[in-house]
């Protein structure tokens, strides 16, 4: 009998988990730079990501590395 509660309860929090990861996960496409031939036919925005790291970005990453001129002639 005690097995079968612990069984089914496991079974619910598995099914509750699955559930809240489900409702909770959500996709969008964000396009944050394009070149080549028609480039100037897609919305570019801004990084989500540009400077807006949290505690949990930066113990998982690290902190991010200075930015570079994007330009080799300044060299």
């Amino acid at each position: 009998m005690r097995r079968s509660k612990t069984r089914a309860l496991a079974i619910v929090t598995a099914a509750l988990a699955s559930g809240v990861l489900a409702a909770s996960s959500g996709c969008y496409q964000r396009t944050v730079s394009a070149s080549g031939l028609g480039a100037s036919n897609v919305p570019v925005s801004q990084s989500a990501q540009e400077g807006n790291q949290g505690w949990l970005d930066r113990w998982l990453f690290g902190e991010p590395a200075p930015r570079r001129s994007g330009s080799l002639l300044d060299k």
